[in-house]
């Protein structure tokens, strides 16, 4: 007979050989500590272990006055065996016959020991869950606490538990890995009495499975593509309805292999159930709709009554000769006449800008109102209200397809819709703010000076055409409105100054008050410092086709390409400062203006200077209108639209 006994200290599994006499008390080989057997012989006779605080075994008296058992008694050892020497208890290298099961085998799970009342460490360890308890180890067959059946636990949360063991010791513990919750909570009804223990193949996760179920649910997509093709009907109608079912039926498999607890078996009869069910829904739905389709073929080919004879065609009357005239444009003045000036504002003119669209013209004022004028309407009509911004006006711009209008202040950027106002006027802060005149993906492309960085964010376009509620005069995006481009691992320093901050295509340009120029890329990435100019920059354009104009202090205008390279250098003022650029529609000339009154009108492709006139005094604001023979100039508080040819003449 082998008695089995567990360490009260270390918890380790004692036994003592079949044939010896049971000692009254032993010590444990692992850490010595004294082992009582006196009270445990009865169950260690069956080979089970038995815990340090189990009861004593029911005397004979006590056993027969209970219901007899159906287990055949236990016949005495005879005097024919001698004793054999008293030995310590060893060990117990060999396991028992209940672990041949599954149930029996111990099963090891990653833990983490969060809080222990003796001071324990906290870190992880490994959790061996046996049929009557629950060892903890640092090193394999190394246990330095065990956690018996019957155990107080409680459940902290999803994973983390902590027990009460009999000599009072407290201990947090927290399950890990990808079965930690289910684990934590099977392990916590083990200990109670609740369930049998956990074994390590409830917990594989059978990845087969998930293949079997993508397989179903691509089976149940063939059907229609079947279908479709006998029935000629169109294959984008089969693909769509055979991609519906096939979603449906990987959704319905997965919840099956990963939520439910069932058996291998059970879970591949179940997603067959699902694809022949599947199957059947859609063959019902599509026996239902030939039904009807027959049926409609049927009632058209039933005896239609004859339709009445069709009456001919009465003469079209005669084509007016011409239309009658509409009023006429700004536009059509100053073809007319040479000249025309748009209706006074509220202060001085001080920004100008033409959308993509060709009509439409951003007015920008001293006090801070914006104005949008349609050229080609008649001369009595009024303008559009634009955003007001807390400032002068600096600057007009529109995005590339003439949505929204930009008004640039020293301040930052206030935006609206061109096609009408916003409740709130949204402004984007910043000293400056350069905005990219193409929108990426519905969002606006920004850098803004803020601090001592350059903040490259992009900004949806439905802050601006729905402000928040809570903004009573004006919207800011904060931090969580704007969003920072994946490709950007931080925010540069900003370049000195800088006196001007514009975009170019894909490049921005950021101008330093000894005339060095720095362009960065997308990623905020600076490229060499180009010192091409001698004095600062403080006036710049942008073509249409990407290319970026820059004018210093000392006359001289500089042609940056989209592709790239060294810029083209023109001096078209002798030593005046530049004040204005602005491209036309096609990109092929620049006009320049300078602080004494002289315009220039560049040719790009030749290189030269076409037209060059003197203003009796100088040129605030210049603008090219929708064709290149057409100017718009900033005249105090109005816009002149001249023609230029007879301008020259």
């Amino acid at each position: 007979m082998t008695v089995r006994q567990v360490c009260s200290k270390c918890g380790q599994l004692l036994r003592i050989p079949p044939g010896q006499d049971t000692p009254s008390s032993g010590k444990c080989p692992k850490c010595l500590a004294g082992v009582n057997f006196t009270s445990t012989p009865a169950a260690c006779a069956a080979g089970s272990p038995v815990r340090p605080d189990a009861k004593p075994a029911p005397t004979s008296a006590e056993r027969a006055s209970r219901t007899p058992s159906t287990q055949p008694p236990v016949p005495p050892a005879t005097a024919a065996t001698p004793p054999s020497p008293a030995k310590p208890p060893a060990l117990d290298d060999h396991p028992s016959p209940e672990q041949s099961s599954p149930e029996g085998i111990p099963f090891r799970t990653p833990i983490r020991l969060l809080a222990d009342s003796h001071q324990q460490s906290p870190g992880p360890c490994l959790a061996v869950i046996v049929p009557h308890g629950v060892f903890l180890e640092h090193e394999p067959m190394k246990p330095w606490a065990y956690v018996p059946a019957g155990t107080p636990i409680e459940r902290l949360n999803r994973t983390d538990v902590m027990a009460t063991l009999p000599d009072q010791r407290v201990l947090a513990l927290r399950f890990e890995g990808p079965s930690a919750a289910a684990l934590a909570r099977d392990t916590l009804a083990f200990l109670r009495g609740q369930r049998p223990a956990p074994v390590a193949a409830d917990y594989r996760r059978t990845w087969w499975l998930g293949a079997m179920a993508v397989i179903f649910a691509l089976g149940l997509a063939l059907g229609p593509l079947l279908c479709a093709q006998q029935e000629e009907v169109s294959t984008e109608l089969g693909l769509v309805v055979g991609g519906v079912l096939a979603v449906g039926g990987l959704l319905a498999n997965a919840a099956i292999v990963w939520l439910s607890r069932w058996p291998v078996s059970a879970q591949i009869l179940g997603m067959a159930g699902v694809a022949v069910g599947g199957t059947g829904v859609f063959l019902y739905g599509a026996w239902a709709y030939r039904m009807g389709w027959d049926h409609a073929q049927a009632e058209l080919r039933r005896e239609v009554p004859a339709s009445p004879p069709v009456a001919e065609p009465e003469p079209s009357p005669p084509p007016s000769e011409e239309p009658p005239p509409r009023p006429p444009s700004h536009l059509d003045l100053a073809q007319k006449h040479g000249a025309s000036a748009l209706e006074d504002g509220p202060a001085d003119v001080t920004a100008l800008a033409l959308a993509p669209d060709g009509n439409t013209l951003g007015v920008g004022y001293a006090d801070g109102q914006s104005r949008l004028w349609l050229l080609d309407q008649p001369t009595f009509e009024s303008w559009l209200l634009g955003p007001k911004a807390d400032g002068t006006i600096l600057r007009m711009q529109f995005d590339r397809s003439s949505s929204f209008v930009f008004a640039h202040t020293t301040t930052g950027v206030f935006v609206a819709p061109r096609t009408g106002l916003s409740t709130v006027p949204v402004k984007i802060p910043g000293t400056p703010v350069a905005i990219a005149s193409a929108l990426a993906d519905d969002r606006i492309r920004l850098v803004a000076v803020r601090g001592n960085t350059l903040q490259h964010r992009v900004l949806p376009v439905s802050f601006v055409l729905h402000p928040p509620t809570k903004a009573r005069d004006i919207a800011i995006p904060g931090k969580t409105d704007e969003i920072t481009p994946i490709n950007i691992p931080r925010d540069p320093p900003k370049p000195p100054g800088p006196t001007f901050l514009g975009w170019g295509g894909d490049r921005l340009y950021a101008g330093h008050p000894d005339g060095t120029i720095t362009m960065y890329n997308l990623a905020m990435r600076p490229e060499a410092p180009a010192r091409d100019h001698r004095a600062a920059v403080r006036a710049w354009a942008e073509s249409a086709t990407g290319d970026f104009a820059t004018g210093d202090e000392k006359g001289t205008v500089a042609l940056w390409s989209a592709k790239g390279g060294k810029p083209t250098l023109w001096p078209v003022f002798d030593g005046t400062a530049v004040t204005g650029l602005s491209f036309n529609r096609s990109g092929s000339q620049l006009a320049i203006t300078d602080n004494t009154g002289w315009l220039a009108i560049w040719d790009i492709s030749a290189g030269r200077l076409r037209h060059r006139i003197k203003r009796p005094s100088p040129v605030r604001v210049i603008a090219f209108g929708p064709s290149d023979d057409l100017l718009l100039l900033a005249a105090r508080r109005t816009v002149e639209v001249w023609s230029l040819p007879q301008w020259v003449k």
